[in-house]
C-alpha cells in the first residue's frame, strides 16, 4: 500500500491527501524518519500546526524522539501565544473598517484556540518531556506536581489554584 501511494505521490507531488495518507501509514508502521520527511515537506504553519500536529507528535513520542516532540510542542505553544496577542488587534482593525462579519469570524477563531485540546496536550507533553530530562531517581510525585505547576500547566493561572481548579476559573 505504501509503495503504491509513494508512486502516486511522485506522479502528483502537490496532492495533499496522498501525502496525508502516506504520513498516516508511516505513523502506523512506526516509520518516524519517513513521517518527518513528509511532514517537513508540508511545511505546516499557523492553523496547520493545530490540525496536523497529532500525526507527528504521537509518532515522535512513540519513537522516543524527545527533541522532535519538544520542538513541536514549543511550536504549538508559540503559535497559540502569538495568536492570543494578534487576534484582538485583527479584530480591532476589522471593527474600525466596519467589517462586522470579519470581527465575528475572528472572535469565533479566538474562542476555538482558547479551548484547544492540542494546546493543552502540547503544554502537558512539553512539561513531561522537560521533567524527564531533569528527573533523578527517587523523586516522589510531589516533585512532579510542583515542577509541572511551576513550569508548564498553570502558566498565567493563579498560584493559589489546585490542579483542576483552572477549569472552573473565569
Amino acid at each position: 500500500t505504501l509503495t503504491c501511494l509513494e508512486v502516486a505521490h511522485k506522479a502528483s507531488p502537490d496532492n495533499f491527501h496522498l501525502r496525508l495518507l502516506i504520513m498516516r501509514i508511516c505513523s502506523a508502521m512506526g516509520a518516524f524518519d519517513a513521517l518527518v520527511l513528509h511532514y517537513d515537506d508540508l511545511s505546516p504553519k499557523h492553523v496547520q500546526l493545530e490540525t496536523l500536529s497529532y500525526l507527528i507528535l504521537d509518532a515522535a513520542l512513540d519513537a522516543v524522539a524527545v527533541d522532535a516532540a519538544t520542538q513541536l510542542c514549543e511550536r504549538i505553544v508559540h503559535f497559540h501565544k502569538d495568536n492570543s496577542e494578534r487576534v484582538p488587534e485583527y479584530m480591532q482593525v476589522a471593527f474600525e473598517h466596519a467589517n462586522v462579519a470579519q470581527v465575528h469570524k475572528f472572535r469565533s477563531y479566538r474562542e476555538k484556540l482558547l479551548h484547544s485540546i492540542v494546546l493543552a496536550r502540547a503544554r502537558a507533553e512539553r512539561g513531561v518531556l522537560m521533567f524527564s530530562r531533569q528527573r533523578t531517581p527517587g523523586e516522589d510525585m510531589g516533585v512532579v506536581h510542583s515542577f509541572l505547576k511551576e513550569r508548564v500547566l498553570f502558566q498565567g493561572v493563579s498560584a493559589d489554584l489546585s490542579p483542576g481548579d483552572e477549569f472552573f476559573a473565569d
